[in-house]
C-alpha cells in the first residue's frame, strides 16, 4: 500500500507544485515590499516638505529676533502697532467716515 501512495505523487509533479508555490510566495512578498516602499517614499516626501517649511519659518524667526535687537525697529513697531508717541508729541488718530447703509427697498 505504501508503494501505491508513492506512485500517486510523481517527483516532477511535486517539484512543479513546489516551484509554483515558491513563485507565488515570492510574488506576494515582493508586492508587499513594493507597497511598503511606496508608502515610505510618500512619507519621506511629506517629511522633507515639512522640514523645508520649518527651516524657512526658523530663518524668518531668526531674522525677526535680529531686527528686535535694533532700537529703531522696536520704536517703529511701538509707533505703528501700539500707537505710542514720544514725550511732547501728540497722537492724531484719523477715524474713517462711516459708510451710509443702503436704504431698504419698498
Amino acid at each position: 500500500m505504501a508503494t501505491d501512495a508513492a506512485k500517486l505523487v510523481h517527483p516532477r509533479r511535486l517539484a512543479w507544485v513546489l516551484g509554483v508555490a515558491a513563485a507565488g510566495l515570492f510574488a506576494l512578498s515582493s508586492g508587499q515590499a513594493a507597497l511598503r516602499l511606496y508608502h515610505l517614499s510618500r512619507q519621506l516626501a511629506e517629511l522633507e516638505h515639512q522640514r523645508d517649511t520649518l527651516l524657512a519659518e526658523n530663518r524668518r524667526l531668526r531674522e525677526e529676533i535680529r531686527r528686535l535687537h535694533d532700537p529703531a525697529y522696536v520704536e517703529r513697531l511701538a509707533r505703528e502697532e501700539l500707537g505710542l508717541v514720544r514725550p511732547g508729541e501728540i497722537a492724531v488718530v484719523l477715524v474713517p467716515e462711516p459708510t451710509p447703509s443702503p436704504r431698504p427697498r419698498r
